[in-house]
């Protein structure tokens, strides 16, 4: 936020919901960072000045971002109709490319899971049955979870306000980074064997380098990507970092090599945002560490419960108190966890990995005018809803498995089959307790049917508070 321009307390009050709400945002005039990125940036004029912003922008050092603009320049002008579309159809792709990410981890693990239990008595008809199972409760969850990310009012501002593009596009190239890897063990598991063996896999990986490195060109919260896929594959693949490496430490080194274009666009902004943000900046970076552990707290708290939503918080500096102090054990006992996590128990680590990898870079960074910035939930959000979604998914099964084991038939004492034979010559089956009938076995308990109808909440959460899109 260019300074002299923030209003603090500025709210964002809810008017719609689900896709009419979105509808709305296309109305949204250009306002703050948009003047100065659009109105007053002569470099989206012209494709050959598209890769080059200026300096005084929200574009500065991410020419991916600045191409946008200029895509929607040539459509539209400064007419806002064309921005808010493409800001709706990034946010949606997201959307779409983190319901893939959150299937595929899922049947992975289930895939897991079955090879074990194959390994023992299992028939091929139960494996099956298993295999459909799971892969109808991971596309289950992946929706429920994908679904609540799109609409949860917390994406208001990467959405509706055109500049925030940054973190909207960014986010869909850092799920499209992880998500091709995925398609590439996919790929390079059915190519095993046969003649294409690899081919297909690369393809995949090579999608995965070009997402990153165009994510990279969009904005530098990119920068933890490359970590995390390889968190990724040691924790749902390979299962050591060692093993990781020793399979597919080229495509490592080439995420990791995304790193330098993205050092030089830094370079290029002078390593602090032409003054906006760094350690060279005249702010004491205890001072901005401080305000972070209240807007990490408060931006978990968000999540459960979306309200009040604030446009621009302003500028403030935190001192040392009992709330501060509070919000610092929350956030750092968090942080602990997850590292408890990743060597206990992996896949949950993976998730707070993902919150915390994301937040870091603008968490730790110390900025002059943003202390506490909604859009930045952008990513993390998607591992608080995920782990939300997966946790109550678990639950209700819990409880539909114990309650089919309390309430299932019930046999009321041993039964004797008298067969005889009727005037017609055929056979009648009696038997001699009084829970039976004539013609076979009556249960007296309530029957079930074996479907997983529990599992359909997930699809059925409300989001707590004003739904704001």
């Amino acid at each position: 936020m260019a300074p002299g321009l923030a209003v603090a307390g500025v709210r964002r009050h809810s008017r719609g919901r689900g896709y009419r709400g979105l509808q709305r945002t296309f109305s949204a005039p250009l306002l703050f960072d948009d003047i100065y990125a659009i109105v007053h940036n002569p470099t989206i004029r012209h494709w050959s000045t598209a890769f080059w912003p200026p300096g005084y922008t929200t574009a500065t050092g991410r020419p991916i971002l600045n191409l946008s603009l200029a895509v929607n320049y040539a459509i539209s002008g400064t007419a806002v109709w064309s921005y808010h579309a493409l800001n709706l159809a990034i946010h949606v792709l997201a959307g779409l490319t983190l319901f893939g990410i959150v299937r595929q981890a899922l049947r992975l693990r289930s895939g897991q899971a079955l090879r074990l239990r194959s390994g023992q008595a299992l028939r091929l008809r139960s494996g099956q049955a298993l295999a459909r199972r799971t892969g109808a409760e991971a596309s289950l969850i992946g929706f429920g979870a994908a679904l609540l990310w799109t609409l949860h009012p917390l994406q208001t501002e990467s959405v509706t306000y055109i500049v925030q593009r940054a973190e909207s596009l960014m986010g869909l190239f850092y799920l499209l980074t992880l998500y091709c890897f995925i398609r590439g063990i996919d790929a390079e598991r059915a190519d095993a064997s046969g003649p294409r063996a690899g081919r297909a896999s690369w393809v995949w990986f090579t999608l995965s380098t070009v997402a990153c490195l165009l994510g990279m060109g969009t904005k530098e919260v990119m920068v933890s990507a490359p970590l995390i896929v390889l968190l990724y594959d040691r924790t749902f693949v390979a299962g050591s970092f060692r093993e990781a490496w020793r399979r597919r430490w080229g495509l490592h080194v080439a995420l990791a090599a995304t790193w330098l274009p993205l050092a030089g666009l830094v370079a290029g902004a002078g390593w602090n945002r032409n003054g906006m943000s760094g350690f060279d900046v005249g702010i004491t970076p205890w001072a901005y560490w401080l305000t972070q552990f209240e807007a990490v707290a408060r931006y978990l708290w968000l999540s459960v419960w979306p309200h009040p939503l604030v446009f621009d918080y302003g500028t403030f500096w935190a001192r040392l108190s009992t709330e501060v102090v509070l919000d610092a054990l929350v956030v750092l006992g968090l942080a602990v966890a997850v590292l408890v996590a990743l060597w206990r128990r992996p896949k949950l680590g993976f998730l707070g990995a993902w919150f915390f990898a994301i937040l870091a870079p603008t968490s730790i960074m110390p900025g002059r005018t943003q202390m506490i910035v909604e859009h930045r939930m952008y990513l993390p959000l998607a591992a608080v809803i995920v782990a939300g979604v997966a946790g109550l998914h678990t639950v209700m099964r819990t409880v539909r498995d114990h309650g089919q084991q309390d309430h299932g038939p019930q046999d009321h004492g041993p039964r004797t089959t008298d067969h005889r034979t009727t005037d017609h010559g055929t056979t009648d089956n009696r038997t001699t307790d009084h829970g039976t009938t004539e013609n076979g076995p009556r249960t007296t308990g309530p029957r079930t049917t074996g479907q997983r109808t529990g599992c359909l909440v997930v699809c059925g959460l409300v989001v707590s508070g004003p739904v704001v899109l």
